[in-house]
Parts: structure tokens; C-alpha cells; sequence
């Protein structure tokens, strides 16, 4: 039953009735909250739809987001020194990673 002006299990009585006496808004966030299945879906899509955005731009302007970086690392050199640190840190070796450990307790 699909009419305007019932009181529905969500309580929206100015939406269409989409199922379980739900509007279709409040339907989807609930199955999104007890579905973990239909939640990883949901969360793919948007990761999927985030990194074609960014493909996208990159192949348009090859210097798209350099402006922020750079106003970014200027602004926070602390911040962008530990990310560097991190990176780097993870290309070390056992045995690199042991003697910095000893050189610098």
C-alpha cells in the first residue's frame, strides 16, 4: 500500500510507503545497520565511485590537488615529516629497522 498521509513505521507520513511500512530513506538505513552484507555493498560502491572521481580529475589536470599538498606540507612540515618517516619505514628491512631501533632508543 503506497499512499501519502499514513502513518508508517518510521514515523515520515509525508513519504511514500517503500516496505515494511517504511519510506524508502529510513528502509535503507536500517537494512544498512543490521545487513552487514548489504552494508560492505554499500560502502564498495562508495569507494569505487571515490577513486574513478579521483582517475578522472587526474587524467584531466595531471596537477589537480598539488596546490593543497603543497599549501599542506608548508603549513604542517611536522605532520608531513611523519608521514614521510612512515612511508619510508615501511621500505626498510629487518635488519634496517633493528639497527635504527638501536641507534635511536
Amino acid at each position: 500500500m503506497r499512499t501519502r498521509g499514513k502513518i508508517t513505521a518510521c514515523g515520515h507520513i509525508d513519504r511514500r510507503v517503500y516496505a515494511n511500512g517504511m519510506c524508502r530513506n529510513c528502509y535503507t538505513m536500517k537494512r544498512y545497520w543490521s545487513d552487514p552484507v548489504f552494508r560492505e555493498k554499500k560502502m564498495a560502491y562508495g569507494r569505487k565511485a571515490s577513486i574513478a572521481w579521483l582517475d578522472r580529475k587526474m587524467k584531466q589536470d595531471p596537477n589537480f590537488n598539488a596546490e593543497r599538498q603543497k599549501k599542506f606540507r608548508q603549513d604542517h612540515p611536522e605532520a608531513f615529516n611523519m608521514l614521510m618517516a612512515r612511508f619510508y619505514w615501511k621500505k626498510l628491512t629487518p635488519k634496517q629497522k633493528q639497527e635504527l631501533k638501536r641507534k635511536f632508543p
